[in-house]
């Protein structure tokens, strides 16, 4: 299969998703996106994590 989207989610994301019903199945996907969690990221602050530095 081929993956058209991806999303990269950190656990705060994962469970805040899963209380609203979007569970990631055993094939790594919601829908048509490829979940992938991530771990160890760089800041304790969450809005820095998401931004991409220039």
């Amino acid at each position: 299969m081929q993956v058209c989207y991806v999303a990269f989610w950190d656990e705060i994301t994962l469970k805040a998703q899963e209380l609203v019903g979007r569970r990631v199945g055993d094939d790594g996907f919601v829908g048509k996106w490829r979940i992938i969690v991530v771990q160890d990221l760089p800041f304790s602050d969450q809005r820095l994590n998401g931004k991409i530095p220039k």
